[in-house]
This record gives structure tokens, C-alpha cells and sequence, in this order.
């Protein structure tokens, strides 16, 4: 449940999920990819007690593009 949540709400994980789509995927092996994903960025926050960080997405292009960026 938790990554079909974030595939609605997190722009990181919608458009991980989108593109997977988008190159032919299924939509539960995309979820699955998604839950996979997931699970490290929590692994990694807790490794580092840290919380969410979108910037720190962005820097890695994982986050929503600038406006700018987009064609």
C-alpha cells in the first residue's frame, strides 16, 4: 500500500513509476520496481537519520525537472 501511495502522492517515485511505464514495463513490475525503491530511500534515510529531502532528489534527477529543463 505504501508504494501505491507514493505513486500517487511523491513526485520522485510517480515519475520513476511513469517511466517504467513509458519503456514497456507492466504495471505490477513497475510497482514493484517503485516498493524496491522505496525501501532503499528508507533504508538510506535511516542509515543516515535524516529525513525527506526533495532537494537532495533533484540534485540526483530524481525529483520533478525544473520548468526551465523541460521542452
Amino acid at each position: 500500500m505504501a508504494a501505491l501511495s507514493a505513486v500517487r502522492f511523491n513526485p520522485t517515485i510517480r515519475i520513476f513509476y511513469e517511466r517504467l511505464l513509458a519503456n514497456g514495463k507492466e504495471k505490477k513490475v513497475a510497482l514493484t520496481a517503485c516498493m524496491h525503491k522505496l525501501l532503499i530511500m528508507l533504508n538510506v534515510m535511516l542509515k543516515h537519520n535524516s529525513y525527506w529531502s526533495c532537494n537532495y532528489a533533484i540534485f540526483n534527477n530524481t525529483c520533478i525537472p525544473d520548468a526551465k529543463t523541460v521542452a
